[in-house]
């Protein structure tokens, strides 16, 4: 950016620029020449104690913008950009309206403190006061080489920056859709399985273990009963119709649905059905198996895309969703192993062997869930925040 370096300006001209007000004459002068000996500890390099003498000249000479000004380029110099911009839009405001259009020194002044304003502005990210500042310096100053270069940098700076803008917003809305349909593709995997082996258990009653298991003490869902399973999932889609977590997205089934509505469609879910023959049972385990390992690979897919890939040192940068994401995957991987076991175990009429594969193949898609769902404390946090 070109004249990036906030200039001092040694013309001070403030007694001149107010003729006629005898009124505190004496004081601005005094003022006057305290701010040159600021300018010169300010050139050899020393722009705190440039600072300390500035305000004492601003307290005999208030209102003088080319003090202000000059204080800005000390704040600059001593690294506070902050102070700096504060001070040239000071110096800015203390130029009076007709001194632009009858002192020609005041010109200068407002045209180097807008330009200067830009650059400020500019290197702290604000590019659109930025380019409105730049825009105001050729309005004072057409044509300035300086200027017009760093108006039309910016410029495209902010059309680069929208840009990028436009292109992540698409790229975060295609990601918001692929992980929706995972966790939609993943719930069905669970509705299927739970049928399956609600199948098994309605032809051979004696394997449902009766009472439910409760919940792990680690809080995870726990396999077990045909009751279990419905309070599992259940409360799994609960949680999925409550609102998404900032930290990743909640598979929504419709906004409308009460937790009733879902309890009810969960009842409706395992609702009386003819009972699958051995060979039946085995063919939509196997299947199951299949689609879990094809989900998982998907699933996979978009953890590594949200990972980032690898950097240069070697080392992977995995966000918490990513790193969810991955461990959904090694859930489904998990449970197409038990799916496919529990088809081999019906195949030999092991029904116990099938129905505990099918249990631990249930709880692994449930936990593959879990990057998508809240839990209730979660869903409080979020009211409480909201």
């Amino acid at each position: 950016m070109k004249r990036a370096a906030l200039a001092t300006i040694v013309l001070l001209a403030a007694a001149g620029a107010r003729a006629g007000e005898a009124a505190g004459l004496k004081e601005r002068v005094a003022g006057e020449f305290i701010a040159l000996d600021a300018l010169m500890l300010l050139r050899e390099g020393k722009a705190g104690e440039a600072l300390e003498l500035f305000e004492k000249a601003r307290s005999r000479d208030d209102g003088n913008p080319y003090i202000s000004y000059n204080v800005a380029a000390a704040a600059s110099a001593a690294g506070d950009a902050g102070r700096a911009v504060s001070e040239v839009r000071r110096a800015l405001r203390d130029i009076p309206d007709d001194a632009l259009r009858s002192n020609p020194e005041m010109k200068k002044l407002a045209t180097a403190g807008w330009h200067n304003l830009g650059v400020l502005l500019a290197r702290s990210g604000n590019l659109d006061e930025s380019l409105s500042a730049f825009r105001r310096s050729l309005e004072i100053l057409p044509g300035d080489p300086d200027t017009a270069f760093n108006h039309e940098l910016v410029r495209r700076l902010i059309e680069q920056r929208k840009k990028m803008e436009e292109e992540q917003k698409q790229k975060s809305e295609e990601l918001q859709k692929k992980l929706e349909e995972i966790a939609r593709r993943i719930a069905e995997l669970v509705i299927e399985q739970g049928r399956t082996l609600a199948s098994l258990w309605r032809a051979r009653p004696e394997l449902m273990p009766k009472p439910p298991l409760e919940p792990d003490d680690d809080g995870e869902p726990a396999g077990g009963g045909l009751m279990g399973l419905g309070k599992s999932i259940r409360n799994m889609l609960q949680s999925a119709a409550g609102k998404g977590s900032g930290a990743a997205p909640a598979l929504r089934l419709d906004e409308e649905m009460s937790p009733f509505d879902v309890a009810d469609w969960v009842r409706e879910m395992f609702a009386p059905q003819p009972a699958l023959p051995d060979d039946e049972l085995a063919a939509a385990e196997g299947i199951i198996g299949d689609k879990a390992r094809s989900i998982a690979g998907e699933v996979a897919a978009v953890a590594e895309e949200l990972s980032g890939g690898a950097d240069g040192d070697g080392q992977q940068y995995v966000n918490p969703l990513a790193e969810g994401l991955g461990r959904s995957a090694l859930h489904l991987g998990a449970g197409a192993v038990h799916a496919e076991t529990a088809a081999g175990a019906v195949e030999k009429s092991n029904h116990h062997e099938a129905a505990v594969r099918m249990t631990l193949a249930e709880r692994e898609f449930l936990l593959a869930l879990a990057p998508f769902i809240q839990s209730p404390q979660q869903q409080r946090q979020n009211q409480q925040d909201g």
